[in-house]
């Protein structure tokens, strides 16, 4: 699936959990739409290191292995970053009852429950 495909289920699921208003969701799209602007890049070389990795794995080469994934972990991580900064800017933009709901589908940053479909 493509983010922009994530990015729209994302903002359904947002928007019938929470009854977001029109204005909200317009707000969330474009949040989402400069997620996935700064994530691109990224994406591209996580796609780059985990191809080096299964070549280093097959010309068993352990220092490259441990070089490929350290800079995986500090990209994983800022990967991980953008998305918690993109959620905390959708959570601002709601109402205290939305963000009561909010933290009851998605509590603890989301990503477990998220990924449940919750």
């Amino acid at each position: 699936h493509s983010g922009r495909d994530w990015q729209g289920r994302m903002t359904r699921r947002l928007t019938e959990r929470l009854n977001l208003t029109a204005n909200q969701q317009m707000r969330v799209k474009a949040i989402f739409k400069e997620a996935r602007d700064q994530n691109r890049p990224m994406a591209a070389q996580l796609r780059d290191e985990r191809m080096a990795l299964r070549n280093a794995v097959k010309t068993d080469s352990l220092a490259q292995i441990d070089q490929i994934t350290g800079s995986n972990a500090a990209l994983n991580a800022k990967v991980e970053a953008n998305h918690v900064k993109t959620m905390a800017k959708i959570y601002s933009i709601l109402t205290p009852d939305q963000k009561a709901k909010f933290d009851s589908a998605f509590g603890h940053g989301g990503r477990a429950r998220e990924a449940k479909g919750v």
